[in-house]
C-alpha cells in the first residue's frame, strides 16, 4: 500500500509574494511559527490583573504548590477500578505488587 504525502508546493509571505522553492517555503514557516510562540514582554500587567477576580485563595495555592505526599500517591493509585479502560499513557488501573 503506498501512503501519499501531501506537500506544501507554494505559499505566500508576508508582501504577497509566492514562495515557491522548498527552502524558502520552509524558512517562511519556521520565522511564522518562531514569532507566533515567541515569548513577549507584557506591558501593564498589574494594571490588567487588577480586573481579574482572584479565585484561588493563598492557602489553596500553598496546598496545590506543597508537594505530593506517598499515602496520595497510595490512595489515588488504589482508587482506580483495575478493569478500566486504560488512559491515554496506555496504562489501566490494575495494580501488581
Amino acid at each position: 500500500m503506498h501512503r501519499r504525502h501531501k506537500k506544501i508546493l507554494q505559499i505566500k509571505d508576508n508582501d504577497g509574494e509566492w514562495l515557491l522553492e522548498e527552502r524558502q517555503i520552509v524558512n517562511h514557516l519556521n520565522n511564522f511559527f518562531r514569532e507566533m510562540y515567541q515569548a513577549s514582554t507584557m506591558e501593564h500587567v498589574d494594571e490588567v490583573l487588577g480586573f481579574v477576580n482572584k479565585v484561588v485563595t493563598q492557602e489553596m495555592n500553598d496546598i496545590l504548590l506543597a508537594d505530593i505526599s506517598l499515602d496520595e500517591i497510595k490512595e489515588a493509585v488504589f482508587s482506580l477500578g483495575p478493569q478500566k479502560a486504560p488512559s491515554p499513557d496506555g496504562f489501566s488501573g490494575s495494580v501488581r505488587i
